[in-house]
């Protein structure tokens, strides 16, 4: 008998080893019924051998009821959170990228690898899962955030928006826990982020229970004695509170180029910036309303006016723009990364100071201008979810078809108008400013600050 036999056998589903025993003249392991894991691990979960992965599934229950397919190994939800299907297994697999932690929530995706990227992709995480035949991605780590962070990834590799690297890939990982670690969230356009998983204020994280994370972590807190009493949000902040530096390349798409959007309420802001191709071409976007719509939804609170103007509401409108300008601040001092800034266009200077701050910078800065006609503006109004009195609609209105000489004279060739009212061709239109722009933010920088930066960058 080998003893490699010995050491190798293992104990059935929802049994543990105690021992080893004489069985027909041969050892093999003593193997008993586990015991529960808790009160809280019944039902589904009495079999599961692995807490952490039965808490998470738990967490998600919470957000989008019963998974479509439950057995002692793993639970199942198909269409779900931007997702094709999320798989939480009954497994704690030890993953030692870009820092020790565990692995046990899988996302997936419909998405075609080109075959060539493959490897590459490959070598840049082990949770990154590629099925050819079925034209689907998927990522395997400890949460939905780091789930989408790593599918995101991917989605840039294929776009030809990121490098294909290790660095690059763990560059994200750790730029999303530094956020975590700040009490930041971390958002991405497509992943609409339902469960709150991105949050580090979710009761998930906050609940007293054992922090797993911690452990993981030999270069951890010192104050590891104390930790005990601290919620599971308050522990994964210290745990994750480790320096992380983010260095964009200078051959990163749309570097040092900027682009401002205006348009009163109702001109469609949102929906040119989505169909104009500006995140393909690297840009990002930076835009407050995204994140206050967000928080408002997280607090279960309407866009209504009277919610809005509320002080609750406002306060709630305050912390959206600190977070948005966190990231555009991280955007702009790390790697001087093509931004489209979002906004209304009512206030001229307040356009300009920020278009000369950037310009300080290296960057060269556009506007696309959308416009439509009162009627249009009012009419689109009422159908937001977020509305506004019919009276300010008309005074921002206003105030914007004021501004546009002003914009013209600012950005002279470097600013595209769309008509946007209802009766226009808006497909030609966004068309045309897909080229414009796409030409534009190919070129190579001519500020003499972005020249030396690009310098220093290469040399380094």
């Amino acid at each position: 008998m080998k003893i490699t036999d010995i050491l190798t056998e293992k104990c059935w589903k929802g049994y543990e080893k105690k021992g080893m025993k004489t069985m027909f003249g041969k050892r093999v392991p003593n193997c008993v019924k586990k015991e529960s894991l808790g009160e809280d691990l019944d039902g589904k979960y009495a079999n599961w051998d692995h807490e952490e992965s039965a808490d998470y599934s738990k967490h998600l229950e919470k957000t989008f009821g019963e998974p479509d397919e439950a057995t002692d190994e793993q639970t199942v939800w198909h269409n779900i959170d931007g997702f094709k299907r999320v798989v939480c297994r009954d497994e704690y697999i030890l993953h030692g990228s870009p820092a020790p932690h565990y692995d046990f929530v899988y996302s997936y995706v419909d998405m075609e690898v080109p075959e060539e990227l493959s490897d590459e992709l490959a070598k840049c995480s082990g949770s990154i899962l590629i099925d050819h035949l079925k034209n689907e991605v998927g990522a395997r780590c400890g949460s939905l955030t780091a789930n989408a962070t790593t599918l995101n990834f991917v989605m840039d590799v294929i776009a030809g928006r990121e490098e294909p690297s290790k660095e690059k890939y763990e560059g994200r990982i750790l730029a999303m826990k530094d956020m975590f670690s700040k009490g930041e969230r971390y958002e991405l356009d497509w992943w609409p982020d339902e469960s709150g998983d991105a949050d580090p204020k979710n009761p998930y994280y906050a609940e007293n229970v054992e922090e797993r994370l911690v452990k993981l972590d030999p270069k951890g807190p010192k104050n590891l004695k104390t930790l005990k009493k601290r919620s599971r949000y308050e522990k994964r902040k210290a745990a994750l509170a480790q320096p992380d530096d983010i260095n964009e390349g200078p051959n990163d798409p749309a570097i040092f180029k900027a682009v401002f959007t205006a348009g009163g309420p109702g001109a469609g802001k949102s929906y040119v910036v989505r169909n104009s191709g500006f995140e393909a071409m690297g840009f990002k976007i930076i835009n407050s309303d995204i994140a206050f719509e967000k928080m408002l939804k997280q607090m279960k609170m309407d866009a209504t006016p009277d919610n809005i103007y509320s002080p609750q509401g406002q306060e709630t409108r305050d912390k959206a723009k600190d977070v948005t300008k966190k990231r555009q601040e991280m955007y702009t001092n790390t790697g001087r990364l093509g931004l489209v800034m979002d906004g209304t266009g009512k206030d001229y200077e307040k356009i300009v100071r920020m278009s000369e701050k950037l310009k300080r910078f290296g960057y060269e800065t556009a506007m696309v201008f959308v416009n439509t006609d009162l009627e249009t503006a009012l009419a689109r109004n009422e159908k937001r979810d977020r509305t506004l009195p019919a009276e300010q609609v008309k005074s921002m209105w206003s105030q914007v078809q004021n501004n546009i000489g002003k914009f013209q004279r600012y950005f002279k060739q470097d600013m595209i108008i769309i008509d946007n009212s209802d009766d226009s061709d808006i497909q030609s239109a966004i068309t045309n400013a897909y080229n414009q722009i796409g030409s534009w933010s190919q070129q190579t920088p001519n500020n003499p600050i972005a020249q030396k930066w690009l310098s220093q960058q290469k040399e380094n």
